[in-house]
């Protein structure tokens, strides 16, 4: 079996911030860092519970001018579980006994032996730690979380205690902490990171807490409850200690020499955007005192995460292959089949850090080409989310003296024109009501997608007009001088200079063209603009800008790596290489801590999904083009298509087997190296790839 789990030795305080990132936990409703319990926001770690879709809108005064800045809201924090140990006949609330101990901290030195296992099969994040206190009593912990795949709304911590041949008592104090901002990213600091007010807390029953509040401007009003229950001890003493902010269960539990003691916390999450409920406060804390013990959740929990692999089976062997799974295991935990149910897009940086304010750009070019073949009606719901604000995009547009919402351009109008013309015509006139079109647009949207203007300059496509006007910049001294120019704009900067006045990218801008469109809709594109687009000329606009960018954003590895594996030239592999390892390397420097750059983690599953087997849909069939690397020569995966469920793709040893799984559907037609052939459901078939 493959490796499916990342373990972390150790306790380092430099490298916790990027181990909460990539240990975050999600279902696609909610997610929340791998942040240790005990911890608050500080240098080392940094708590954050993020809900799809929730944002607030503050103003801030920085360097004497009020700024205006929309954030994904940090939550109130349901982690907070911290215990010390005491003795039996200590006593804080008597004059009598002694004082107990400070709380157990990871960064205080007491730790003897730490473990921490990302387990992405089950959907878990579990904590082995020893440690000794000043009283040299020592202690064996085990927590395991899960933010649960199968119902959205609840998440899980459980705590084993087990002490090392000493008998006494554990103070412990499990809470849901309201006292938070969004702090997360230092280069945000001047801005106003105050998202939350109007706190309420309260208890229901005996071992549940709650707490409310709301956002102050978009006014979403968010609620968390609390279960602790405890097994393995009789607890002496239980109190629901409700303050401002917070609300917490203090409990002191017995512990005799060996034996464990089990206190397990179930919370709820509810907010006033979600739909079927009268208010969330009554709806968290019904579904917390409903819910299972930790035991049941984590079985139902597993099974929909089995449920959710089957429809997103990629397996690659070797380390990439290891990276890979842990790139899909986000990608799924930030868009699940939950996500269809809500109005949200693709955050940039997931539900795992405040990176981007958490904002929505265009990663969805790298994010929907995988979902669509395994989860297509998160696809949809994620198009119907950008959909929904078309009308609000018309009306900015308007106000800036323009009459279309999109940077158009010839496929885009092209497309629509072929959207427009296959509608029945009272669908198309429906259509063109609502969205206020005139149809006598469509004869100018056709004139518009020949005639637009492609610059080019010395025989390569041009980045823009003038760009090869620009002065070249000496590559080689900046390396020399600097060794990683990755933010080769950050360093212009500091010199007085800038990256404008150079024929100098961040990232792939032109050789985007190569990740959108295959060769063959590329010189389709620019035919019909009237442009001749041959591989030489491909060839040597590949090569103008792989000697110009400086790869300054984790999609721009991925993009080369694509547009050079499909090319089938040397040198894809160093760029995927990069691709594959810019989070878990943290190879930005410093900022996979703030959230993963999701656009970059689905570009390497649609890498293999796509790039690798050269996969297009073209009419009736499906068409295959494998252009496998050295280092990539095998894998295997599973697609959705057509109501075919698990169609599945695997290469070895330069064979490529394609299996329909049994159904009632049609037979699915399939189109690899000139040849076609026709495979019905529950038959495969094995193929020898062409040798170049």
């Amino acid at each position: 079996m493959p490796d499916r789990t990342w373990n972390y030795e150790g306790h380092d305080p430099a490298q916790e911030r990027l181990r909460e990132s990539l240990c975050t936990l999600g279902n696609g409703y909610f997610a929340t860092r791998g942040a240790v319990p005990e911890a608050t926001a500080g240098t080392a770690h940094y708590p954050g519970t993020y809900a799809a879709g929730c944002y607030n809108r503050l103003t801030s005064t920085v360097a004497g001018r009020t700024v205006e800045n929309e954030d994904i809201v940090n939550l109130p924090n349901w982690l907070p579980l911290r215990f010390r140990a005491r003795d039996a006949t200590s006593d804080t609330d008597s004059d009598g006994g002694a004082a107990p101990g400070p709380w157990f901290s990871a960064d205080d030195g007491s730790l003897l032996e730490y473990r921490q296992v990302l387990d992405l099969r089950q959907g878990t994040l579990t904590r082995r730690m020893r440690l000794c206190d000043a009283q040299g009593r020592r202690i064996t912990v085990v927590q395991s979380r899960l933010v649960h795949m199968g119902d959205p709304h609840l998440a899980a911590l459980r705590t084993e205690f087990t002490a090392e041949g000493w008998a006494g008592e554990l103070e412990v104090e499990s809470a849901l902490d309201g006292d938070i901002t969004n702090s997360g990213v230092d280069r945000y600091r001047d801005l106003n990171g105050r998202h939350l007010d109007r706190w309420h807390t309260g208890a229901a029953g005996p071992n549940t807490v709650w707490l409310e509040c709301r956002t102050n401007t978009s006014d979403i009003l968010i609620a968390m409850a609390a279960r602790t229950q405890v097994a393995g001890s009789i607890p002496t003493s239980a109190r629901l200690i409700t303050e401002d902010r917070t609300a917490t269960h203090a409990l002191r539990l017995p512990i005799e020499p060996d034996s464990a003691v089990v206190v397990e916390k179930t919370v709820a999450l509810h907010t006033s955007r979600d739909p079927a409920i009268s208010d969330p406060l009554h709806a968290a804390i019904d579904r917390v005192q409903q819910a299972g013990d930790f035991t049941a959740l984590l079985a139902s929990h597993e099974a929909a995460w089995e449920r959710l692999w089957q429809r997103a089976e990629l397996e690659v062997p070797g380390e990439a292959g290891r990276v890979l799974r842990l790139h899909l295991f986000h990608v799924l935990q930030t868009l699940s089949p939950h996500t269809a149910d809500l109005d949200v897009g693709v955050p940039a940086r997931g539900l795992h850090g405040e990176a981007y304010r958490g904002h929505v750009f265009w990663d969805e070019l790298f994010v929907l080409p995988f979902l669509n073949l395994h989860l297509p009606e998160v696809s949809r719901a994620l198009l119907s989310y950008r959909y929904r604000r078309l009308g609000q995009a018309c009306r900015t547009a308007t106000a800036a003296g323009r009459t279309g919402a999109i940077v158009t351009a010839a496929w885009v109008l092209t497309r629509a024109l072929e959207l427009a013309e296959g509608l029945p015509a009272p669908r198309r006139q429906a259509l063109f009501e609502r969205i206020g079109l005139d149809a006598g647009e469509l004869k100018l949207w056709e004139d518009v997608s020949h005639r637009l203007r492609v610059p080019f300059h010395r025989g390569v496509i041009s980045q823009f007009e003038g760009y090869g006007d620009l002065a070249e910049l000496d590559w080689d001294a900046y390396r020399a001088r600097h060794g990683d120019i990755r933010r080769l704009d950050r360093i212009l900067e500091a010199e007085g200079d800038t990256v404008n006045a150079y024929q100098a990218s961040k990232q792939a801008d032109v050789l985007m063209l190569g990740y959108l469109f295959s060769p063959a809709e590329l010189t389709t594109l620019f035919r019909r603009l009237g442009y001749g687009l041959d591989d030489e000329m491909w060839r040597t606009t590949v090569d103008h800008y792989l000697r110009r960018t400086s790869h300054g954003s984790t999609l721009s590895g991925l993009v080369h790596g694509w547009v050079l594996a499909r090319a089938r030239r040397a040198g894809a592999w160093k760029y995927c290489q990069e691709a594959l390892t810019g989070d878990v390397a943290d190879l930005q420097g410093g900022t996979t801590a703030e959230g993963i750059h999701l656009g970059a983690m689905a570009g390497t599953l649609d890498l293999v999904q796509r790039g690798l087997t050269g996969l297009e849909v073209r009419g009736d069939e499906l068409s295959l083009d494998p252009a496998p690397l050295p280092e990539l020569s095998e894998y295997g995966l599973s697609i959705r298509y057509r109501g075919h469920r698990g169609i599945g793709l695997t290469l070895h040893a330069g064979n490529l087997s394609i299996s329909v799984p049994p159904s009632d559907q049609p037979p699915v037609r399939i189109r690899l190296a000139g040849r076609s052939l026709t495979l019905a459901p529950g038959t495969s078939r094995t193929l020898q790839l062409p040798t170049e």
